[in-house]
Formats: C-alpha cells, sequence, structure tokens
C-alpha cells in the first residue's frame, strides 16, 4: 500500500531522527525518493492541517527504503539515527548498517563497531559482509574483545588488513580468530610478513587474493584457502626477486594473475620507472637467470591457462609464462600521469 504523506509529513518525522535533515538533503537517491513520493501524494491528497496528522510518522517499509539507499550513499550517521524510531527500523536498521563495506580506522571506531555487533544478542555480527581494518595498533583488551566477536562474522565474504603484521603477528587470539573464518572469498593483506603464514591456517576457501609488498615463501604449499584460488593480485617490492615457482605450487587452479612493480605504482619514486632492470640484481644478465629460473619452474608443471595476465613489460619478460594467456593487458606508463593499458586477446 503506498503510505500518504507529503512534504510537511517528512519534516515533522524528520525532527525525530535528531536533526539530520541536512544530511538527507544531499544524499541524492533519498532525496529523489522522497520528492518522487511527495509529487505522487500531491496530486491525490491535500496537505496535513492538523498537528497531530503532520506528526504522524512515516510507514517503516518507506523508511528502511530510506535507511538502505543512505547507507548505498555512505550517510551512515543519518541512517542510524532512523533506527530510533521503531522496533522493527532498530532491527532492521543493525542488519542495513553492517551489509556494506565497514572501515575501522581507529580504537574508538573498533571499540564501537564491537558494541554495535553485539547488540541485540550478538545476533547483527552475521550481518557483516565487508571489513576493513586500516587500524594501526589495538590494545591486548580491545584485541581480544574483538577475538571474540570475530567468530560469529558467518557471513562475512570481503576482509582487508591494511597493516597485517599488527594484527596477526601481535595478537595471537585475534590471528586464530581470523584464520577461524569460513566464508571469506575476497582477501587483502598488506604489508606484514606473517600474512604469507597466516593463509596456511585460514579456513576459508578464497577465490579472490590481493597481496601487497608480500612475498609467497616456497614452503607454502597445499593450503586450504588457496587451493581453488582463482584471481591473485600482486605487488611486489622494487628489490623483490620475483621467482614463480612458488605460486605456482601454492595457487594451481589461478586464472587471472595481476603483477605490479611497486616503484612503478609509486608516482612519487626516485628509483628508476623500470625498476625491475635495476632492483640490485647485477645487470641484464642476472635478469636473464631470473627469467630461465621461472621458465624452469614450468617445464614439470605450471598453469595451463590463464584467462587474463595484467602487469607492466618488464615484469612479463621476467615471468617468462609458457603457458597460453587469453587475454594480456600491459600497463606502461607514458608520463607521471598517463597510465597506457595495452589490450591483447588471443
Amino acid at each position: 500500500m503506498t503510505p500518504k504523506l507529503c512534504a510537511a509529513k517528512f519534516l515533522a518525522t524528520s525532527r525525530l531522527v535528531h536533526g539530520h535533515t541536512e544530511q538527507l538533503s544531499v544524499c541524492r537517491n533519498a532525496s529523489a525518493l522522497i520528492r518522487n513520493i511527495d509529487h505522487s501524494i500531491r496530486q491525490n491528497s491535500p496537505c496535513p492541517t492538523t498537528v497531530s496528522e503532520m506528526a504522524r510518522p512515516m510507514n517503516d517499509d518507506v523508511l528502511i527504503s530510506i535507511m538502505d539507499i543512505l547507507v548505498l550513499e555512505s550517510a551512515r550517521s543519518t541512517a542510524a539515527a532512523f533506527m530510533s524510531l521503531s522496533r522493527r527500523l532498530y532491527h532492521e536498521g543493525g542488519k542495513l548498517l553492517l551489509s556494506g563495506n565497514i572501515d575501522l580506522r581507529t580504537s574508538s571506531d573498533v571499540s564501537s563497531f564491537i558494541a554495535f555487533c553485539l547488540a541485540e544478542d550478538a545476533s547483527r555480527a552475521a550481518c557483516v559482509r565487508d571489513l576493513t581494518f586500516t587500524i594501526n595498533l589495538l590494545s591486548p583488551a580491545l584485541a581480544s574483545s574483538l577475538a571474540e566477536v570475530i567468530p560469529r562474522f558467518i557471513g562475512i565474504k570481503k576482509l582487508v588488513l591494511t597493516r597485517a603484521d599488527f594484527l596477526l603477528r601481535g595478537h595471537d587470539a585475534l590471528s586464530r580468530a581470523f584464520a577461524s573464518l569460513t566464508s571469506l572469498e575476497d582477501l587483502t593483506l598488506i604489508k606484514g610478513s606473517a600474512s604469507a603464514e597466516f593463509l596456511t591456517t585460514l579456513q576459508s576457501n578464497l577465490r579472490n587474493l590481493t597481496l601487497f609488498e608480500i612475498m609467497i615463501p616456497r614452503g607454502l604449499t597445499g593450503a586450504q584457502s588457496t587451493a581453488e584460488l582463482s584471481t591473485l593480485n600482486i605487488t611486489y617490492l622494487w628489490m623483490d626477486i620475483l621467482v614463480l615457482e612458488p605460486y605456482i605450487n601454492t595457487f594451481p587452479r589461478l586464472s587471472r594473475l595481476t603483477v605490479t612493480n611497486g616503484a612503478l605504482r609509486d608516482l612519487n619514486s626516485k628509483r628508476p620507472r623500470y625498476a625491475a632492470f635495476s632492483c640490485g640484481l647485477g645487470g641484464p644478465q642476472d635478469l636473464q637467470n631470473l627469467r630461465c629460473i621461472n621458465q624452469a619452474a614450468q617445464v614439470d608443471g605450471g598453469w595451463e591457462a590463464l584467462e587474463e595476465l595484467d602487469t607492466d613489460l618488464a615484469t612479463s619478460w621476467i615471468l617468462g609464462l609458457s603457458c597460453k594467456v587469453v587475454r594480456l593487458v600491459l600497463n606502461i606508463w607514458r608520463d607521471a600521469s598517463h597510465l597506457l593499458a595495452y589490450r591483447y586477446s588471443s
């Protein structure tokens, strides 16, 4: 049933959400929704004439739709204010607020997030889908509290750890809690020597993995989390020696590979533009030897084919791939602000 309301009713309701009308006005889709509702009602119904009629709350279904739009538009504080209007909105709002990406940057963020997840008998924790940790340090007490709630994230699909060592190496219980997750499909690990070890204990079957300045050691094979991985994105340091064998063994079913040279990624770097040719290996002969090592690793077993390889020209040569590549994307910097991507399909 279409709720009969007009702009005056919406303004009356907005007073109950602690003065967030201004935030609603900058939310493009929410404003469009309200205008459409208001226009349709003006065609059929008069505006309210009594105070009691003006203060009548909007239909919960309409408010839930608006909350959903606000979450999509990253206006979470406004959406959260709606939760005080009714018991149903309190329940549904909790689920909506946890359905999108959540970026935890400070200890205060983490503390508030834990408390929010544990509300309603901790039922909200199952609604977490996409979680990013950009925080650098956690106190032992806060890490312990976080470790207790993480196993409740039974529906989480995507996890980003931007300073992985701070979370994985410094707090054993927290590392075990992350490793216990079984529903993860997309994992990003940024900077951390403990990250590769974490992959051996992770219980999820990953589909997408991004490693930023993390090299896979030779001994990392047979991990459950990487056996079915289809997409791998690597950003390696300019001084790293990119040996292919550990990646072939660790990710046997890979179909899409992106390899980015860290020096090329950093536009402000003072290192040579093609740092792979001057990374301390000694010169062209060492690079040729590295290419030969990578080619030899594929003689007795390698990927049968890659659907896509996305990298720069120098790195593609060093990798020395012998398998079929259906689609090749070569990234070449024309200058500091223009990246040319050449695409080839077989």
